[in-house]
């Protein structure tokens, strides 16, 4: 779950991106994506899709990097 997490916030700062402007991006409410990070709670699969949508990655590339993650921390 944290990697879920942790992997999102990587793309994020990649982008210098704020969680509102994640939200905007992917089509989501701000306060679907604070719930994610404030209740500790996993993004449903759609909001996955419309996440890396918003990346302009695939779930395979956000999830090989999720999985990268665990081991070492993602350097931005």
């Amino acid at each position: 779950m944290d990697n879920i997490l942790n992997t999102i916030t990587a793309y994020r700062k990649e982008r210098n991106w704020s969680l509102y402007d994640l939200a905007a991006h992917a089509e989501l409410k701000p306060s679907t994506i604070s719930t994610w990070y404030n209740d500790n709670a996993i993004p449903t699969i759609p909001s996955l899709v419309k996440i890396c949508d918003a990346f302009q990655i695939t779930l395979s590339e956000f999830f090989a990097k999720a999985e990268g993650s665990e081991s070492a921390p993602a350097s931005i």
